[in-house]
């Protein structure tokens, strides 16, 4: 997946879907009564990526301003981000298809979700090929981690 590619490039989206950009947090850190009081939240130190500038913050909706926080830590990977996040160490954002697994085990928890929750498409793109059975294989893995979050998150997801 990637979010931007030059406009001369010869690529083609082999998979996409509907996704959402959330915030999450471990439950050990946030408390449900808190986790939609976005002064609270932006008291715990936000995990970002190595190239996001302190402070770092989340554009917010309903009423639309911006959740600043005004420590970071500093994670290369979302992966990373995640697991930095089960570990009561922080706020960080990532697609709700990243988070399902451990959102469902308990490991985190959605917050702010009324005032952070951005809708996007999300796409596997690859060069342009004549044949394209390689790509079979990964389209079908593809299919059924969305179906297990269609499962999950009850929503519909466009393939």
């Amino acid at each position: 997946m990637a979010p931007k590619f030059e406009s001369g490039s010869d690529l083609r989206t082999i998979w996409k879907a509907k996704a959402h950009a959330i915030l999450v947090a471990c439950p050990n850190l946030v408390s449900p009564q808190d986790a939609a009081d976005a002064r609270v939240v932006s008291g715990f130190p936000a995990i970002v990526g190595t190239k996001s500038r302190v402070p770092s913050g989340y554009p917010l909706a309903n009423p639309k301003g911006r959740l600043t926080f005004k420590c970071t830590i500093a994670a290369s990977q979302p992966s990373t981000q995640l697991t930095i996040a089960m570990q009561r160490h922080g706020v960080t954002g990532c697609l709700d298809i990243c988070a399902a697994p451990a959102i469902k085990t308990g490991s985190l928890m959605p917050i702010l979700e009324e005032r952070f929750r951005i809708p996007l498409e999300i796409r596997l793109m690859t060069p342009h090929r004549r044949k394209t059975s390689s790509d079979k294989p990964l389209i079908e893995a593809m299919s059924k981690m969305m179906d297990a979050h269609d499962r999950l998150t009850g929503s519909q997801s466009a393939k």
